[in-house]
């Protein structure tokens, strides 16, 4: 064992050498080098043979170092060492993870492209945290000895049950891992997609919110367990402390805002500004509804404040600690409040949680957003427009009706609600997923206008910057636009990203010069309904596409063309269009794969045996009451 630790921590030194070799005169943009690839998918290896080892050593009794290691977890935790190391691990991987992300998207708007997966400090950060998180899985399956894991576990072989949890996390941290080779292999392919949302890098993100979400699923079967040797030894289980339920519901609020609104909170998204609410709304309903339902009377207000606390402290490190941008994020504490207002009238003991779910999801979705509209001028880079929020309302209204039917069912099974032991429990969520990825999906198609072309006028600032004047024609294109943005970014020096002035009919005006000089890459942008288009002020050359430059020059008049055409320069055109849409269609065939298998084991732990001991709420029981 000691010599795999020692290859481990060689490779692991070995990485800045192999950053360092990788050809610095232009970042690759169809995957990684042969070198780099080779050294992840060797620490991956060794690393994965360290846990079956491990693992396998404490199956056969002959080790008992991961019994030395859950004995204190199980005291600080209070949950059996089968579930409390493997919390305590997954914890650490997604904070190391976590940062990483938000970290590395930073770099990337401020930089560029990196010249291999090693050669960018963030990345260091990531990988890390996917490995732990991977063994935070292989934990809770391995570690389970003498039928000690709950009824909800899948019986191994005798005197082994693997916890339905952890088979979700297990695999779920899985699927983030193998997205690391993948995004390489994606970038072969198609090119490399400079977004947040590429499919490979959607199904790393999701992978491991689902680590997460499934870590719930194993506290809650470690707490039955727990709960049965309590009442076993004449004493009554306490309740969940409404600070926890609240913090876990804060986690899943900064999670989802970092893992896809991102682009948003630096003012650089490549998507409808019509995704930043519904999204917003979204991720509103199914966290503050959840805990609502979970852990009684405030909890909701409580979750959005922790939100802000770890928002915040991510925006501290990765702007002024780190040195990068400054990461923008929604509050939520409208939407919380909204949440605890639809408690107060609807959410009674004995009755259904739906209309209190319902009537939430319908504030969220109006009144939030209108909230929502009202703090984007007040501090996010993109202010959304008036005109936006009528149609916002009609999108995010059924999508925090999707996310709100989510998570009256997660909560029930996490509860161990009695209603949630109905043969067709499931098809409520189910339908919510639906309905949540079909909306979210209609807002994908987008186009250029036919025959636009701007004039660009440049007035230099003596600084290697710009002010750029843009004439459109024709000159109502970009009327009633719900942006007109001057960017450049990738100079190394943050971002420049601000709405242009309208000085009249068909001409804006940029407040803050762009840069035009080095690195920088400098656009005028517009979207407007399915519109999103863009022109090049300033693109330099890029020899590892090829793609040849496009000059910064002081009076010039270019086409306006398809946003993708030029933010994502690195996309290969040629590409089969029936080959993107088989690598897509898999992509989210496994998201949903991970999405069933968490569902899975939500109710694998909500329909644990009336004789373990731990007495399942009753439906329609009283907000709190089922926290017990």
């Amino acid at each position: 064992m000691s010599r795999l630790l020692a290859l481990v921590t060689l490779l692991l030194a070995a990485f800045p050498a192999v950053a360092q070799a990788a050809p610095a005169e232009a970042a690759p943009a169809g995957g990684a080098t042969a070198g780099q690839i080779a050294i992840g998918a060797g620490v991956a290896t060794v690393w994965t043979l360290i846990l079956l080892v491990l693992g396998l050593g404490h199956r056969a009794g002959r080790t008992t170092l991961l019994l030395r290691l859950s004995a204190p977890a199980a005291r600080l935790t209070r949950l059996p060492g089968w579930a409390g190391l493997p919390l305590l691990v997954a914890g650490l991987g997604l904070l190391l993870a976590g940062v990483g992300f938000v970290w590395d998207v930073a770099l990337h708007i401020s930089a560029g492209r990196d010249e291999g997966p090693f050669a960018n400090p963030s990345h260091y950060m990531i990988f890390l945290g996917l490995l732990v998180m991977l063994a935070s899985g292989w934990l809770a399956v391995v570690l389970p000895t003498a039928d000690e894991g709950p009824a909800s576990g899948i019986r191994v072989v005798e005197g082994w049950t693997v916890p339905a949890g952890g088979v979700a996390m297990l695999l779920s941290g899985s699927a983030a891992m193998l997205a690391f080779p993948l995004d390489d292999v994606w970038h072969r392919i198609f090119g490399q997609d400079v977004t947040l949302w590429g499919p490979t890098h959607l199904v790393l993100i999701t992978g491991g919110l689902l680590v997460f979400a499934s870590a719930l699923v194993l506290a809650r079967e470690g707490r039955t367990v727990t709960a049965a040797a309590q009442r076993s030894a004449g004493r009554v289980p306490g309740a969940v402390p409404k600070l926890l339920g609240a913090s876990a519901a804060a986690v899943v609020l900064t999670g989802m805002t970092i893992a896809y609104q991102q682009e948003f909170g630096y003012g650089v998204p490549q998507f409808r500004l019509m995704f930043h609410p519904v999204l917003i709304a979204l991720t509103a309903s199914l966290a503050l509804v959840a805990v609502r339902l979970a852990c009684g009377a405030g909890a909701a207000l409580l979750a959005a404040v922790g939100s802000i606390v770890l928002s915040g402290l991510l925006t501290v490190i990765v702007g002024p600690i780190f040195g990068t941008l400054t990461h923008h994020f929604p509050l939520y504490l409208a939407e919380a409040a909204l949440v605890e207002l639809a408690a107060l009238a609807l959410l009674r003991a004995g009755r259904s949680p739906y209309p209190f779910a319902a009537l939430s999801a319908l504030l969220i979705g109006t009144v939030g957003v209108v909230a929502e509209w009202g703090w984007s001028h007040a501090w996010m880079p993109l202010s959304w427009p008036g005109h936006l929020v009528g149609p916002a309302m009609v999108r995010a209204v059924p999508v925090a009706l999707a996310g709100a039917v989510i998570a009256v069912f997660v909560t029930r099974c996490l509860t161990r609600d009695a209603a949630v032991r109905a043969r067709w429990s499931w098809l409520p969520a189910t339908a919510g997923v639906a309905v949540a990825l079909a909306v979210l999906g209609s807002l994908l198609p987008t186009h250029a206008p036919d025959g636009a072309r701007v004039q660009l006028a440049l007035t230099p600032q003596g600084d290697g910057t710009a002010h750029v004047t843009a004439t459109f024609t024709p000159r109502d294109v970009a009327e009633h636009a719900d942006w007109v943005q001057g960017l450049s970014w990738q100079h190394g020096e943050g971002v420049v990203t601000e709405q242009l002035e309208r000085v009249s009919e068909g001409v804006y005006r940029t407040t803050v010069p762009l840069q035009i000089a080095g690195n920088a890459k400098a656009l005028i942008r517009l979207q407007r309904g399915t519109t999103t288009a863009s022109v090049g002020v300033r693109l330099p050359a890029d020899p590892a596409i090829p793609v040849g430059a496009i000059p910064a020059r002081r009076l010039v008049e270019r086409p306006l063309v398809h946003d993708p055409v030029l933010l994502q320069r690195e996309r290969k055109p040629d590409t089969p269009r029936w080959l993107w849409a088989v690598g897509s269609s898999t992509v989210l065939l496994l998201v949903v794969g991970l999405f069933a298998t968490l569902g899975w084991a939500l109710l694998r732990a909500a329909r644990l045996p009336a004789d373990d001991g731990a007495a399942p709420a009753r439906a329609g029981a009283a907000p709190g009451e089922v926290a017990a």
